[in-house]
């Protein structure tokens, strides 16, 4: 009985753990196509209403305004933030100034870029894994996880 017990208990705690991973995967790829949609969607209608707007990212929040309005909030799941604070402003055509806006993971092994464009809004993310510390040095791994409106790199 205690054989069964102890391998029941077993089975548990291994099943636990990557069934807490796939759940945090999923998150995770919902905020960013969340981001990526809702990006697209109000660059469309402020650009089409003629009138300007701001994305402001805050710690746990991405909100989308228009003129003083808020549009659109996304919340950020429980294992990302942002680490730089910015505010975007978006001009009655649409355009907006290239900047970068960090959000790192909680357990601080990956580090995302967005790189916003200079120009009709289009941005990047870009993807930094610390996969080591080789002599005294991180060792970082690069690749582009998704692209707004349709735009590669």
């Amino acid at each position: 009985m205690l054989v069964v017990l102890t391998l029941i208990t077993s089975l548990l705690l291994f099943t636990i753990k990557p069934a807490s991973n796939l759940t945090t995967v999923y998150q995770e790829k919902n905020f960013w196509n969340k981001l990526k949609y809702t990006w697209n969607q109000e660059f469309t209608l402020i650009s089409q209403r003629k009138e300007w707007g701001n994305i402001k990212f805050e710690k746990d929040k991405i909100t989308f305004y228009e003129q003083n309005r808020i549009l659109a909030t996304i919340k950020l799941p429980k294992t990302l933030y942002v680490f730089s604070f910015k505010q975007i402003s978006i001009s009655e055509t649409g355009q907006v100034k290239g900047t970068t806006v960090l959000i790192n993971s909680t357990d601080e092994k990956h580090h995302y870029k967005i790189v916003v464009q200079v120009g009709w809004g289009k941005y990047y993310v870009k993807q930094n894994e610390q996969v080591g510390i080789r002599l005294g040095r991180n060792d970082h791994r690069t690749k582009f996880i998704l692209s707004g409106n349709n735009f590669f790199v």
